[in-house]
């Protein structure tokens, strides 16, 4: 017998985290597809984790250095690529209380960053990659939702690849790892 399926509503905080979720997985294949240097992507990529993973509109950063700890990137260089981002604008910045505020410009459209390829582009590749790796066919928001909830995203075609064991390391069937020093 199977369990019913929960169902939340948009008062209740399953349901606001999904839509957080989807909101930010979106968002995230926007990333993606605009021409952003690899430095851009670390430091939007983390605005983006820092307020949609927690749910919050904008997020503090008290000082430069959490940047860097995050991203590896120097502090004078986080400087500028703060600056191009929010000239850009795929980043927002507005100082509350002397402290900045940071938030993802939810709206792709404006960002002054030229798309890489067109969502038309992306959903042919992907549901090319789909079919060769034995799914089937979705659109491209869809998958970048279900990538973002719990359980399996992808949902096999009947003549796709098969499933397979794939055989662990010995070092993990032993539990002996080797000396790398």
């Amino acid at each position: 017998m199977k369990s019913p399926a929960v169902k939340t509503c948009d008062h209740c905080p399953m349901g606001q985290k999904d839509e957080w979720r989807k909101k930010g997985a979106l968002l995230r294949m926007d990333l993606l597809r605009h021409d952003l240097d690899l430095r851009e992507f670390k430091i939007a990529n983390l605005i983006l984790d820092k307020t949609y993973g927690w749910q919050r509109e904008s997020v503090v950063f008290p000082q430069l250095r959490f940047f860097r700890d995050f991203t590896g990137i120097a502090e004078s260089d986080v400087v500028k690529v703060l600056q191009s981002l929010h000239a850009r604008r795929v980043i927002r910045i507005v100082t509350v209380k002397g402290q900045p505020n940071y938030s993802l410009n939810p709206d792709s459209e404006a960002w002054k960053a030229l798309p890489r390829a067109s969502t038309e582009t992306m959903q042919t590749a992907n549901n090319v990659m789909r079919e060769i790796n034995g799914l089937e066919p979705l659109a491209i928001e869809q998958e970048a939702e279900l990538n973002f909830k719990v359980g399996h995203a992808a949902k096999k075609l009947s003549t796709g690849i098969g499933s397979k064991p794939m055989c662990k390391p010995i070092c993990q069937q032993t539990g002996e790892f080797p000396n790398l020093l």
